[in-house]
């Protein structure tokens, strides 16, 4: 959904509470005895059989009608839904879907999420790590879907953060990295996702590279994940290739080096606490020192990741 909003009703008075990813907004009381007509409207515009006025998005569709979404190019594509991999309802409201293209029976996983709008989208960060074997696949994005302010008064502004939905298809990787069958499985994963070496055909005369962690790293990339963590190293899919054993996904929360930004600041709110590296949470004290995320607070994360395994 892209809101909710229900009536709070009382014998003498009635609010419109409107529930978003960027919180809650209420009106003032209401008083339904000297304005019954109010009232009416209220009831009238939760009811209303208009899809998008109650909220829904529109481009998911149970049963009735195959779900679809737009890619890069403005065109519409329908992918029936195969599985829902998890959701939640509060803040960046991540929901991803396994789809299955209807004429090729290919699956892929589609990403709704809400992020803050002074963060660069994941799929900046996917369309500068394309084609890097260890990192997720992206297939195609919808940008500009709507954004919460579109719900809101505009006399409201200043009292919420504004977040923007946005969608992003990917190639269907297998489950967690927790999920591993044999010791074997799980090291090739924990290096594919760190730093592989996969042939690139074509480069000439070094065709050898890094692939994962290290190749977001390298030159011309030099993107920061900052969210290590076993729910975001996907295993293959039984028939992967050198480079694709362990998947890295989930950039959501990361950060070009290159970047002048203060999202280079260490953040102990940022990524998953359980695997967070010293520095990092060392950072929730105000008075004391913190460098910048780097390189080496990932690679403690991914110590902690196989500690947990």
């Amino acid at each position: 959904r892209l809101y909710v909003r229900s009536i709070l009703l009382t014998e003498k008075h009635a609010r419109l509470v409107h529930f978003d990813r960027a919180g809650i907004h209420t009106t003032p009381p209401i008083n339904i005895h000297q304005n019954p007509a109010t009232l009416v409207r209220l009831i009238l515009g939760i009811s209303s059989t208009n899809e998008r006025l109650l909220g829904l998005d529109d481009s998911v569709h149970w049963e009735i009608r195959n779900p679809h979404t737009t890619d890069m190019n403005g065109v519409t594509k329908a992918y029936p839904i195969v599985e829902r991999l998890r959701y939640s309802i509060c803040g960046r409201g991540t929901t991803c879907w396994r789809v299955q293209d209807p004429n090729t029976s290919e699956v892929f996983v589609v990403k709704d999420s809400w992020r803050p709008e002074d963060r660069l989208a994941e799929y900046e960060f996917l369309e500068h790590a394309q084609n890097i074997p260890g990192v997720a696949h992206m297939i195609s994005y919808e940008q500009g879907r709507c954004e919460t302010k579109y719900f809101r008064c505009s006399t409201t502004t200043g009292q919420y953060y504004n977040r923007v939905a946005t969608r992003i298809v990917l190639k269907s990787y297998g489950r967690s990295i927790v999920s591993f069958t044999n010791i074997l499985q799980v090291i090739c994963a924990i290096r594919g996702a760190i730093a592989d070496k996969y042939y690139y055909p074509g480069l000439m005369p070094c065709s050898i590279l890094p692939t994962g962690h290290q190749r977001l790293l390298g030159p011309g990339i030099e993107i920061i994940h900052q969210d290590i963590s076993p729910n975001n190293i996907l295993l293959d899919l039984g028939d992967a290739s050198d480079g694709n054993r362990g998947v890295l996904i989930d950039l959501e929360m990361a950060f070009r080096a290159t970047d002048i930004a203060p999202d280079a600041e260490v953040d102990y709110t940022v990524g998953t606490r359980l695997f967070q590296s010293i520095c990092v949470l060392d950072s929730c004290d105000p008075i004391g020192f913190a460098p910048d995320h780097d390189y080496l607070d990932e690679l403690e994360s991914f110590l902690y990741v196989l500690a947990y395994i």
